[in-house]
């Protein structure tokens, strides 16, 4: 793949996962995520199938929030699989005031028979926040 396409392809797991978030969908947002899948968020580290699933369901019955990413920086690429990093901000636009926080992810997705897979999922807020 060309760098470029290499970057739709981020570009579209990350729009898939806010389009989940956004419509509190647990069944697209579990199929985003690989059977083994390895998710690492602010507040816990889960693994497999049924941890990853309880975390995101955890995460729908929060307020919700939304991501904007200012920079997604592919690390690698191979036949079936990338890795990248993306930079940006999560906000919580149900408070009073808009309230927005640092955020950075790294992900590295696997192709499957039907399309891009999540395999292992780190975000994360600056201890300073």
């Amino acid at each position: 793949m060309s760098i470029d396409d290499c970057a739709a392809v981020a570009y579209s797991i990350l729009v898939r996962l806010q389009s989940a978030l956004d419509e509190a969908d647990l069944p697209t947002l579990t199929d985003l995520f690989d059977d083994e899948a390895v998710l690492i968020g602010t507040g816990s580290h889960n693994h497999g199938r049924q941890a990853v699933d309880a975390y995101l369901g955890a995460v729908l019955e929060q307020p919700p929030f939304r991501w904007e990413w200012r920079e997604v920086v592919v690390f690698h690429e191979s036949p079936g699989a990338l890795g990248f990093v993306a930079f940006g901000e999560i906000v919580d636009s149900q408070a009073q005031q808009e309230e927005r926080a640092p955020f950075r992810l790294t992900l590295f997705a696997v192709e499957r028979p039907a399309g891009w897979v999540v395999q292992q999922f780190h975000g994360s807020i600056p201890s300073a926040f």
